[in-house]
């Protein structure tokens, strides 16, 4: 183990303390891959035998720390090179400025990736400054305001260079800090399959005007358009979290290596009127492949036909530029049907919830939809939505309505009738895919998940749904494949995507590489977060941060103590990933029940 603390070398007591303080820290703490990086190469150095940090190699990082296959990815081990240097930087800037007075430093050395840990030079004088105060301390204040103004003159001509000359290097390699916490960076791999496809990005349309609501109309647009896309496997369609992220970042979207590119923007003409244009280009010589204008009267309910109007423009484009036989009937989306332009809003707010689920907006999201599903009981992707509104009484416990069997009862008779209204729509078959899953009905649910896939399969978030579902049931190798193919098509992939990996880990003992992943998984909302997190640092004897996680998890839950049992049924997990999250659960400091 980690020798105890001498004259020159900090204990782990002093390190691990250390390393919390660094990973607060306003420069860490906007970037979670540095922290993951970081607290993997602490701990593993730590937990080794000789304190040598043995365990600590880059095919190790690359697969705990970043999700990356060695064995399938030839960039892998450059990218832990290329993280390996922003984290030096990360740590010379921190110890330069917020760490200058700390005790301990935490340094990785070149050209290795095990951490060094030494007493801070100078501690002891620092201790006589502070006692002595005076000049003393105007001088430590003098030397840390001129380190501060050199970090930032550095900081400055870095961002410079940066922006100047290697943005392409940035996206290749993933050490972008303006990406969101929960993005992976598989841009290399996913570059290397759209070149050698038929692909397409489809960027979020701008909204030039200021209303709340038109951002919910050009935020449908998208969506309609994205999912008629993914319906046919010969076109690779990069995912809307993907092309969110290089539209919101300025970044270049032929760095993800798609061919062609559909932006647009929404303007509002007047009280009634919305003019929507859309563009069709080519990446490589930036011609224009097709474009045009649309003005609608009544802007909400016309949005789903000229969805399926862009659609046939864009498939008789690209079948063009391809040279392939696209049959637009198959790509557009159901018609659909409704009277009132209030419905149509309603499910606009539904698809902004799904992004990022949370009890307020639930409550009024299945309140509304409730509403219109009785006023326009035509509206298929309604009744999809409101499914999963019933869905997430269960998996996420939000404003439960009666016990969750009622809840999956009802939400499995409403996707039954969502499809039978809009047979085409990926909600509507996720929806149903889903309700089985937690039902338990095993062959319904396979059965569900592989229709989705032949009616979507390029469609990322389904991919991932159905991949994740099959690892955590006992499939593992089947469903972390799905996985990753839905990685492959959204590089910048919500956070949830992890947690097929983090049970893969976590089933093995692998409790550290489960960590990991556990905490990029930033959804302070969701009980399962925070059910694997206790779990996991109950396993690794964390005691501290084991309790904040089942508080946190017992606030959101409160009678899940005494239902632990239920909860974790109604997840389906495989046998031994059920049985050793109770374990963790009781080492966090659950109650033992009767049958744990």
């Amino acid at each position: 183990m980690t020798p105890p603390a001498t004259a020159a070398q900090p204990g782990a007591p002093e390190i691990r303390a250390q390393l919390e303080r660094i990973l607060d820290s306003a420069p860490f703490r906007r970037s979670r891959r540095m922290q993951a990086f970081l607290r993997y190469i602490v701990e593993q150095t730590l937990r080794s035998e000789t304190g040598g940090g043995s365990g600590v190699k880059g095919i190790t990082i690359s697969t705990e720390v970043f999700g990356r296959d060695p064995m399938e990815d030839s960039q892998a081990e450059s990218q832990v090179r290329v993280e390996a240097r922003r984290l030096r930087d990360k740590l010379e800037e921190y110890y330069a400025d917020l760490g200058v007075a700390d005790p301990v430093v935490i340094e990785v050395p070149r050209g290795s990736y095990v951490p060094r840990f030494r007493l801070a030079t100078g501690s002891a004088a620092r201790e006589h400054d502070a006692r002595a105060g005076g000049a003393s301390e105007s001088r430590r204040s003098a030397a840390l305001l001129l380190r501060r103004d050199m970090a930032l003159v550095c900081a400055v001509l870095l961002v410079t260079l940066i922006v100047a000359g290697t943005a392409a290097l940035m996206i290749l390699s993933g050490t972008d800090d303006r990406a969101p916490p929960s993005a992976v960076t598989e841009i290399a791999e996913t570059a290397a399959i759209a070149e050698r496809q038929a692909s397409i990005a489809v960027m979020p349309f701008k909204l030039l005007s200021d209303r709340t609501a038109d951002r919910f109309v050009s935020d449908g647009l998208t969506d309609e358009i994205i999912t008629g896309l993914t319906r046919h496997e010969e076109l690779f369609v990069v995912a809307w979290d993907t092309a969110q992220h290089f539209q919101e970042n300025g970044l270049n979207i032929r760095e993800l290596g798609v061919r062609v590119m559909l932006d647009g923007s929404l303007r509002r003409l007047d009280e009634e009127r919305l003019r929507v244009t859309a563009r069709l280009t080519d990446t490589d010589t930036r011609g224009t492949l097709w474009s045009d204008d649309f003005d609608r009267i009544s802007s909400s309910l016309e949005m789903p036909s000229l969805g399926n109007e862009i659609i046939g423009r864009i498939v008789s484009a690209v079948a063009k530029t391809f040279s392939l036989k696209l049959d637009p009937n198959r790509l557009v989306n159901d018609r659909v049907f409704m009277d009132r332009r209030e419905s149509y809003e309603c499910f606009l707010h539904a698809l902004a919830y799904a992004k990022r689920p949370n009890p307020g907006d639930h409550a009024d999201t299945r309140r509304c939809l409730e509403r219109t599903v009785i006023e326009d009981p035509l509206f298929g992707k309604a009744w999809a939505a409101l499914s999963f509104a019933y869905i997430d009484e269960v998996r996420f416990g939000f404003n439960r309505n009666g016990p969750p069997r009622d809840a999956l009862d009802r939400s499995a008779k409403v996707a039954l009738r969502a499809i039978e209204l809009a047979p085409r729509s990926a909600l509507a078959r996720r929806a149903l895919m889903i309700t089985h899953f937690l039902l338990g009905n095993g062959e319904d649910f396979e059965r569900a998940g592989r229709k989705a896939l032949e009616l979507f399969p390029g469609n990322s978030l389904t991919l991932a749904d159905f991949g994740t579902k099959l690892a955590i049931s006992g499939q593992w190798d089947r469903g972390i494949g799905l996985v990753r193919e839905a990685i492959r098509l959204n590089p910048a992939y919500p956070d949830w995507y992890r947690f097929a990996f983090f049970c893969n880990h976590y089933v093995k003992g692998r409790d550290q590489e489960a960590l990991t992943h556990a905490l990029l998984i930033d959804l302070p909302d969701y009980p399962i977060t925070h059910m694997a997190l206790a779990a996991v640092y109950g396993q690794l004897e964390l005691q501290g941060e084991a309790r904040a996680a089942l508080d946190r998890l017992l606030t959101l839950l409160p009678d899940f103590a005494d239902s632990v049992h239920d909860y974790i049924a109604v997840w389906n997990f495989d046998p031994s990933l059920a049985e050793r999250l109770l374990e963790g659960l009781v080492k966090a400091g659950l109650p033992a029940r009767e049958g744990s």
